[in-house]
């Protein structure tokens, strides 16, 4: 009677470490739909969804749709044929993102894009979203269709209407192409400072690489 007890329990544990693979659950504030199976390592606390499925951390108001997926409970994810989309409304899609939730940033690799109400079909090697302030770091070999952009770096802020690139930096604004190593365009009137001063670019600073 005891052996059958403890075979019947020994039964329950898949089931108690596994969460239901049809349905969403829920930790450590992610919202993870798998699309099909959903393997957790017991020993190094990974889940890794292998045919992928829908990440929500609805306090960084982001989601990642992806066809593979890492998940360290608590701390990172990483996700590859990735779409992510941010709560200012920005899209950027890679070969490769990888998400540190303590430093509340993702890092975007590999052939990899990104659009939002401001910039259109950003490209670089790569892309840094700070998901607290909404920010986002392009750097290395940066082009933009829209604002029609070249440069070593740029970073955007939602909270600005303005875009800071430094190095290198090409830029056709208002009919006419300006260049240098750094220029601060308005988004709004289309103007291209390449001496801003300290205060104008100071916002810009901590997103810097």
């Amino acid at each position: 009677m005891k052996r059958a007890l403890l075979v019947s329990a020994l039964a329950l544990i898949p089931a108690l470490t596994a969460p239901s693979l049809a349905q969403s659950s829920s930790a450590f504030g992610l919202q993870i739909t798998p699309r099909g199976a959903q393997n957790l390592n017991l020993a190094t606390g990974i889940t890794d969804l292998p045919q992928g499925g829908t990440i929500r951390d609805n306090k960084a108001g982001i989601k990642v749709v992806a066809n593979f997926i890492s998940i360290k409970t608590g701390e990172s994810l990483s996700a590859t044929s990735a779409v992510l989309t941010t709560r200012q409304g920005g899209t950027l899609r890679a070969q490769q993102i990888t998400y540190n939730q303590k430093a509340s940033l993702v890092t975007a690799t590999g052939t990899l894009s990104y659009s939002d109400n401001r910039v259109k079909n950003l490209s670089a090697q790569t892309i840094y979203v700070d998901t607290r302030s909404g920010a986002v770091t392009a750097v290395g070999n940066v082009s933009a269709a829209t604002p029609a952009a070249s440069a070593a770096q740029m970073v955007a802020l939602p909270t600005k209407a303005a875009i800071l690139l430094r190095g290198g930096v090409k830029v056709t604004t208002l009919g006419q192409a300006v260049s240098g190593e750094s220029v601060l365009l308005n988004l709004v009137t289309g103007q291209a400072q390449t001496e801003a001063s300290p205060s104008a670019l100071a916002p810009f600073a901590p997103y810097l690489r």
